[in-house]
């Protein structure tokens, strides 16, 4: 047969008082609280009246500030001090997170989540441990991160940085937590809290579990406190009970005794140089209790049988717990307070089950009305929603209606002007073109940057350059990506037309010009793009005749052009038609149309990506990895183009090698389709 609970109570109990009376105190340890004796008055010998569970949970945030980036001197202990004081309070129960180096940011981070995380638990005791530069500005101590700037001259940069105390205390009261304590190991004046001197009290009382939040710095104001790790161990030997920080002896210690043996001790030590000032936050809700320790090594008072089973016992909260409790005790201490939980029991056993329905109908109601109002407020919302698309369609309609009548006010574009004949006196002489002459024709412009004898090197709007020899062979382009102020190029080495001097000299001999004169010469093209493009060999054959002379009108301005009409095809089946209008006057070549025809010159990569070669863009049979890869020209600076893929799903860039751009662009100096 199963026993009930209730059976196995008296002997579970009678368990736990055989293991107090061995000597195996069933007390929790200090993470999880202990029993503070309440005495009946502030006297070390008063009676006490009850223990109270004090804490039920402990935590810590433990910082430590060395390296400081912003002009304040480097510190050698205070991360040092922040670690050893960490494993201590871990040692005693504590939840420490540890904090060392943190920027303006970061600590007022770490403060906020300290208080406000840590502190919703009402139960809890908070403590914070701060190593690091401190400073006060017109009577406000602050608190320096790393990267707070020195408050010489201007102050404003500083404390934009810098946690002032009154900053801090606004964190400490974000915290529910009854109890907490920060000890500063650091110097400032402390606007934010009471400087103390009054001797703590006798004995604990029942004021002492009251709200509070409470300081201890290393020293005031205008002092320098030693970077040597004394205030940081003289801390932690009070906590162990190594020195008589414990005033009244009753086994705790308190913030109040902590701060006044800090003063007394360290004044003493350092003759006055260093002097700890300790208090409470000027406030009426948090200036009342005091922060308890439960000190290490001393012999707490032993608690009675009675006390030790009625604290598991109403920690629980059990019926059964009662019971066995008075069964034990039928006289004891908390007999009375038993014999209450039980009727309380009785009473909560006793309620009907309509008392239940009633609570239950009225949380129902409580639903209902809920879920009405938050369809209401969605009703609103959407009818908040469909009236702002009205409002930005009526927006959008009034956008397009105002764009065409901007366009219809505007006065159409003038017709291009058409060409008229002219008719040379005599032969056409070439004419050099002038270094810096520029020419604006529509959307083809351009600048002559180079020129010599028959050889000149124009750039267009778009930063191609192009050569020319006689205004007859053109000997190629370069391509120019600007990035911000950088001028760069990309892509495979520039193929050169290469003109012999056979060449040469037919084009020097064909000048001076006359209309029907024909010219006829060769050339080869040549590049090479590395390992991953190969070499490029192709040999053009160019018939070039002076088609024609005719006046042309540009931008007001009449201009008096040869027009030269070009066939061009090479051994590897290009071939494209040519028309450039010369300007007899002045040399330059005012327009140019070029079409192209017969095969695309295909070359491949390393990889095996074949890349159709054009002016433009690269178009490329993708492979897996959806990419054109090419090198660019030696001895000219590396950049990127941007180019478009259109057979690709995606775009892939790979990486740079040898200093050259991935981003790929192919290049021809007479292009292809």
């Amino acid at each position: 047969m199963t026993k009930s609970r209730r059976e196995y109570a008296a002997p579970f109990f009678g368990l736990l008082l055989a293991l107090w009376v061995c000597g195996i105190s069933p007390a929790v340890a200090d993470s999880r609280g202990f029993a503070l004796p309440i005495r009946t008055a502030d006297a070390p010998n008063a009676p006490i009246v009850e223990h109270v569970e004090l804490y039920g949970a402990s935590h810590a945030l433990v910082i430590g500030i060395d390296d400081y980036r912003a002009g304040w001197p480097r510190l050698s202990n205070a991360v040092k001090d922040a670690k050893l004081v960490a494993a201590a309070l871990k040692e005693r129960g504590f939840e420490v997170t540890l904090k060392t180096d943190l920027s303006a940011a970061e600590m007022e981070t770490a403060f906020k989540e300290f208080f406000v995380l840590k502190g919703q638990d009402p139960n809890a005791r908070l403590f914070v441990w701060y190593a690091g530069h401190g400073h006060t500005e017109n009577g406000e101590g602050y608190l320096v991160p790393s990267d707070a700037p020195r408050p010489d001259g201007a102050t404003a940069p500083f404390r934009l940085k810098a946690m002032s105390l009154r900053r801090f205390g606004d964190f400490a009261r974000l915290a529910e937590s009854k109890h907490a304590f920060a000890v500063f190991d650091s110097c400032f004046a402390g606007t934010v809290f009471d400087s103390a001197r009054a001797l703590p009290p006798s004995a604990v009382t029942r004021a002492t579990t009251l709200p509070v939040r409470q300081f201890l710095t290393s020293g005031d104001a205008g002092q320098t406190v030693s970077d040597d790790g004394m205030f940081r161990e003289l801390f932690l030997r009070a906590l162990a009970g190594q020195e008589r920080a414990d005033a009244n002896e009753d086994g705790f210690v308190t913030a109040t005794e902590i701060g006044l043996y800090m003063s007394t001790r360290i004044t003493n030590l350092t003759r006055s140089r260093q002097t700890p000032r300790y208090g409470k936050l000027r406030d009426k809700d948090w200036d009342r209790g005091d922060f308890v320790f439960r000190m290490a090594g001393a012999a707490a008072e032993r608690e009675d049988p009675d006390t030790v089973i009625w604290r598991l016992v109403d920690r629980t909260g059990e019926r059964s717990g009662y019971e066995a409790y008075l069964r034990q005790f039928p006289r004891g201490r908390y007999a009375d307070a038993a014999r209450q939980k039980l009727s309380a029991l009785a009473r909560t056993a006793r309620r009907t089950d309509g008392e239940r329905l009633r609570e239950l109908e009225a949380e129902r109601r409580l639903l209902e009305a809920e879920r009405q109002r938050l369809a209401e407020e969605a009703a609103q919302a959407k009818r908040e929603l469909a009236a702002q698309r009205e409002r930005l369609a009526a927006l959008r309609a009034e956008r397009e209606r105002a764009a065409r009548e901007l366009a219809a006010s505007r006065p159409s574009a003038p017709p291009p002007e058409a060409a008229a004949p002219w008719h040379p006196a005599g032969p056409v002489a070439f004419r050099g073109l002038p270094v810096g002459t520029e020419v604006n024709y529509g959307s083809w412009a351009f600048r002559v940057e180079e020129s010599d004898g028959l050889e000149s090197v124009i750039r267009t709007r778009a930063n191609d350059f192009k050569g020319f020899y006689g205004a007859i062979a053109i000997l190629g382009e370069k391509v120019y990506s600007r990035w911000g102020s950088t001028a760069e190029s990309s892509g495979a080495e520039q193929p050169k037309i290469i003109l012999d001097t056979a060449a040469r000299r037919k084009i020097d001999g064909y000048w001076p010009v006359t209309i029907g004169k024909r010219l006829e010469f060769e050339a080869v093209e040549e590049s090479y793009g590395g390992s991953w493009l190969g070499s490029l060999k192709d040999t053009w054959r160019f018939g070039v005749v002076a088609e024609r002379a005719e006046r042309l009108r540009i931008g007001g301005r009449g201009y008096n052009a040869i027009v030269f009409s070009t066939t061009a095809s090479s051994e590897r089946g290009r071939a494209y038609e040519q028309e450039h209008w010369y300007d007899a006057d002045s040399g330059l070549i005012l327009k140019l149309i070029r079409k192209w025809s017969g095969k695309a010159l295909t070359t491949r990569t390393a990889g095996g990506i074949p890349c159709r070669r054009a002016p433009t863009r690269c178009r490329v049979r993708c492979n897996a990895t959806k990419s054109c890869t090419m090198s660019s020209r030696p001895g000219m600076p590396s950049a990127r183009a941007e180019v478009s893929f259109p057979q690709c799903a995606q775009q892939k860039t790979a990486p740079w090698r040898r200093g050259f751009g991935a981003s790929e662009r192919c290049f021809s100096s007479l292009g292809g389709p």
